[in-house]
């Protein structure tokens, strides 16, 4: 029998972009197998338990800590190195 739990799992670990999972405090409590390799070079799995914060510098910084004192959804597109990547928070 598969619960709602195991199909969330299944659902984040199959979905094609990276999901990380942070608690109220910035703490990531999960990722998915894709931010997992994403994120190799800045420890990968070992992120998990760590507080994501640390891993956002100067003005990216204080807007994820905004979010996370007053949550809303915040949704926005980013280019880097000619990746383009489609941000959901």
């Amino acid at each position: 029998m598969t619960t709602n739990h195991d199909a969330l799992t299944t659902w984040v670990q199959l979905f094609p972009g990276m999901v990380s999972v942070c608690d109220p405090d910035g703490v990531i409590l999960a990722m998915n197998d894709v931010a997992i390799r994403a994120f190799e070079k800045r420890g990968g799995e070992k992120l998990i338990g760590q507080n994501a914060l640390d891993c956002h510098p100067g003005k990216s910084r204080d807007e994820f800590a905004e979010l996370l004192r007053n949550p809303r959804v915040n949704v926005y597109t980013t280019e880097k190195n000619g990746v383009h990547k489609h941000i959901y928070q």
